[in-house]
């Protein structure tokens, strides 16, 4: 097969889906790829794929070819498929933004499709909100394959018209003071290295990306991966080397020097203008671990309420972002591992035929703001009444393993495992004998809005 013939994604990717985890490192950054201006790879613009022999000769399972695939975000039914291209191991090997990896995100739960990076919000998937960061209209840099939700504008952008925005450079030098603890893990003991372009610090031991294009002993995470902050959001800035709680402003003043934004400050009481590098937001699991370090460090600093409260505020943060609704199904879908699995106890594989769909008398499906799609009751449910069938996807126990396997490397807060295990009767004829088995099956209704029958 010519590697550089575009395959059809929705032929190709099915076996990739449900093949074993690909071994890599995941503690990688690779490079934002530039926006394609031909039918090339997006990811390393060249005829064969960088990592095709690695994506090729993995051990154990199943040899899947290293092809070109065109991005399967969008459907050529409304014109609106994804132009970009790229090879099956480039994108499997792609890490541009933290925890991004396209088999999990692939699989039929998530986007059922193999997509590129401009179709998730940067911010929103760094901060781990992976479901979230795939819903919503983006706004696509101009120069890079990066999107970023309208409500998560970096600071510092410029709108460009339509959906394209301007990022601002950022700063790759900074001599002032850095913070006293490490950004990674928020506390304040041990060696600290400094970052060479911010003010951050960082333990070795906490700091374990690495990129082809930054040193990891002088660079800090968020700077390896250019981690963009939103305009309007609350964030630290080290001034005079205490940090402070300051708001980025939405509309930063014209012409600014390069790697200068606008912050309001409650001290000065007005936007005044700082470096960018001299901002911070700590990942919001260790916010409680900031929190006990930044008393220790400045003890009955006057800011301390102001500081508990952003702290508190960032550990509770979940994007609002409206979802679709999902498709209600009528019947079982069989995953072709148990479909594998009937086979090889030579058992029928049932045609399950969808069932006329009805208005469910109990219960209907409402959407809920910030906590999404929820089910309420129409009326009282009393107990015995039945509500309706829950269907799903019925898979084996090793696939649920292999899914929640590929959701713990990819550390997706948001990840759906909504699986109810159940057992099968089955008989097996060998000769004159006849054997009774039952098994455990898996039936997973995260591939689907089923919650009324």
């Amino acid at each position: 097969m010519d590697r550089n013939n575009v395959v059809n994604p929705s032929k190709n990717s099915q076996r990739y889906q449900n093949t074993k985890p690909y071994e890599m490192n995941h503690n990688v950054c690779t490079d934002h790829p530039s926006r394609p201006v031909d039918e090339i790879c997006c990811y390393c613009g060249k005829d064969e794929g960088k990592h095709r022999e690695d994506f090729e000769n993995q051990k154990q399972r199943p040899k899947i070819e290293d092809v070109l695939i065109r991005c399967g975000h969008g459907s050529e039914d409304n014109g609106k498929q994804c132009n970009h291209r790229m090879h099956l191991s480039c994108a499997t090997f792609a890490k541009p933004m933290m925890n991004f990896n396209t088999q999990y995100l692939s699989l039929k739960q998530n986007n059922n499709a193999v997509w590129c990076s401009d179709h998730f919000c940067e911010i929103c998937f760094g901060e781990g909100f992976q479901q979230t960061a795939s819903c919503g209209e983006l706004l696509h840099d101009k120069k890079t394959i990066r999107a970023f939700h309208t409500n998560c504008r970096p600071i510092g952008s410029k709108m460009l018209g339509g959906s394209k925005i301007e990022l601002v450079k950022r700063p790759t030098n900074y001599t002032g003071d850095h913070m006293k603890l490490c950004g990674l893990c928020g506390k304040s003991g041990g060696k600290l290295q400094k970052c060479k372009s911010c003010i951050q610090s960082f333990h070795l031991r906490c700091h374990q990306t690495t990129s082809g294009s930054h040193d990891r002993l002088t660079t800090c995470r968020d700077c390896i991966f250019d981690v963009q902050i939103r305009a309007n959001e609350k964030t630290f800035l080290l001034d005079q080397g205490v940090l402070e709680v300051v708001t980025t402003c939405k509309d930063s003043e014209t012409n600014l020097p390069e790697g200068v934004v606008s912050v309001l400050s409650e001290r000065h009481r007005r936007p005044i203008n700082v470096q960018r590098n001299c901002l911070y937001t700590p990942p919001q699991e260790i916010c409680h671990t900031v929190f006990k370090s930044w008393k220790q460090l400045y003890k009955d600093h006057k800011d301390l309420p102001a500081v508990s409260k952003f702290l508190q505020n960032l550990h509770e943060y979940w994007p609002v972002v409206q979802k679709p609704q999902k498709k209600v199904i009528e019947s079982y879908d069989l995953h072709q591992s148990f479909v594998k699995f009937l086979k090889k106890n030579k058992q029928e594989v049932p045609d399950f035929k969808p069932k006329p769909a009805e208005e469910n008398k109990l219960v209907k499906i409402k959407h809920f703001g910030q906590k999404g799609y929820g089910v309420v009751a129409k009326k009282t449910i009393k107990p015995g009444d039945e509500i309706g069938t829950y269907y799903g996807e019925v898979i084996t126990i090793e696939e649920r393993e292999r899914r929640k396997t590929l959701s713990i490397i990819s550390k997706d807060k948001e990840a759906k495992h909504y699986c109810f295990k159940a057992k099968i009767d089955y008989t097996v004829v060998n000769g004159a004998k006849r054997c009774n088995y039952k098994e455990d099956v898996i039936i997973d209704s995260s591939c689907y809005q089923n919650e009324t029958a």
